[in-house]
C-alpha cells in the first residue's frame, strides 16, 4: 500500500506554517521600527549636538504626571529656556515606557468635537532668516474638525509658529505619505512646500526636521533628507514666536508627539551631509553622540567661508 498524508495531517501542518509565518512577521515589524528609531535617535543627537548654541526651546514631556493620566502643565515645561506650554483641551494622555522614543511622551486621542486638544508655547530669540524645528511623531489617522463637522484619515496638523500679532509664519502638516511645510515672509509673501515621504508614516515613531536659512527649505525623514525647496526671503518679524503643537488652525493631530526642539538656525548643505553620514557612522560603531570638539570646528568653517 502506497503511503500519504492525510487532509487533516496537511491541514495541521499549514495551521503550524501560518502561525510560525506570523511571528516572524510580527517579530520582523518590531525589529524594522526599532532600527527606524536608532537611526532617528542618532540623526537628533547629532542635530541636537551640533546647533547647542542655537538651541531656543525644548519641550521632552517627561513631566510628573503618572502614565496614564491626564496631561497637565506641568508635562509641557521647556527644560532648556523656560518657555514652558499650556495644555488645551482634555484628551491628553501621557504615555511611557514602550509607547515612547524615550522617557515619557504625549498621546493625542480626539475622537469627537469636545476633545479636540493641543499644545500652545512661546518662544523668543528667533532670528528671521534661521529656523530649524525638529520632533518625534507616532500619526495614526490624521484628524480635521472644520465648520462644524470632524473627520478623521485626513491631513494632521504637527507644528505651528506665529508672531507676537498671531500672523502665522510656519505650519507643518502630515499625511501618512507627505508632509506639507509654508513658510511666510516679511513682504507678505508665502511659500508652500510637499515633501513626499519615501515610506508610510502611519503606525510607528518617526523623527522629523524642518529647517530654513534664508535660501531653501529642508526637510528630513528619520535622518535621512528629502529634495530640498530653493526659498528665499526673510520670515516676518518677530520678537516672541507662539507655537501649536498637534494643531494647525482646523488640523489637529491624532498621535503621539515626543521631544520636541526649536533653534534659531537653518541647516545648510554641508551641515546637513555631515550629520547624516555622521550619524551613520556612529551608528555603527555603536555610539550615540558625535565628538563636540569636531562639530565645533564645522560650525566656525561655516561661519568662515560662508556655506550655504
Amino acid at each position: 500500500m502506497n503511503k500519504s498524508f492525510t487532509l487533516i495531517e496537511i491541514l495541521v501542518v499549514i495551521v503550524i506554517i501560518g502561525i510560525l509565518s506570523a511571528f516572524i512577521i510580527v517579530s520582523m515589524s518590531g525589529v524594522s521600527q526599532k532600527a527606524t528609531i536608532a537611526k532617528g535617535q542618532v540623526f537628533a543627537n547629532s542635530l541636537r549636538n551640533s546647533l547647542l548654541m542655537n538651541l531656543v526651546s525644548e519641550w521632552s514631556f517627561d513631566g510628573p504626571t503618572p502614565i496614564g493620566s491626564a496631561a497637565t502643565n506641568d508635562d509641557v515645561k521647556d527644560t532648556w529656556s523656560g518657555y514652558d506650554g499650556q495644555v488645551s483641551g482634555t484628551a491628553i494622555t501621557v504615555k511611557g515606557g514602550g509607547d515612547c522614543v524615550s522617557g515619557k511622551c504625549l498621546d493625542f486621542n480626539p475622537i469627537d468635537s469636545g476633545t479636540l486638544s493641543w499644545i500652545t508655547n512661546i518662544a523668543t530669540g528667533v532670528a528671521g532668516k534661521n529656523i530649524t524645528v525638529s520632533y518625534w511623531v507616532y500619526r495614526r489617522d490624521g484628524v480635521r474638525y472644520i465648520g462644524g463637522g470632524f473627520t478623521t484619515n485626513q491631513t494632521a496638523g504637527a507644528v505651528q509658529i506665529q508672531n507676537e500679532s498671531s500672523a502665522v509664519i510656519l505650519y507643518n502638516t502630515l499625511s501618512d505619505v507627505s508632509m506639507w511645510v509654508n513658510f511666510y515672509y516679511n513682504d507678505s509673501s508665502s511659500t508652500n512646500t510637499t515633501f513626499s515621504f519615501p515610506k508610510d508614516i502611519d503606525d510607528g515613531w518617526h523623527f522629523i526636521a524642518i529647517s530654513y536659512n534664508g535660501n531653501a527649505v529642508r526637510a528630513f525623514l528619520d535622518g535621512q533628507e528629502m529634495v530640498p525647496a530653493s526659498k528665499t526671503g526673510d520670515l516676518k518679524a518677530a520678537t516672541s514666536w507662539r507655537i501649536n503643537l498637534a494643531n494647525i488652525t482646523t488640523y489637529y493631530l491624532n498621535g503621539r508627539l515626543d521631544n520636541v526642539k526649536l533653534f534659531n538656525y537653518g541647516i545648510v548643505a554641508a551641515r546637513a551631509r555631515e550629520m547624516y553620514f555622521s550619524g551613520l557612522n556612529r551608528l555603527l560603531l555603536g555610539e550615540s553622540f558625535p565628538p563636540k570638539d569636531y562639530l565645533t570646528g564645522l560650525l566656525e568653517m561655516e561661519s568662515n567661508i560662508g556655506l550655504k
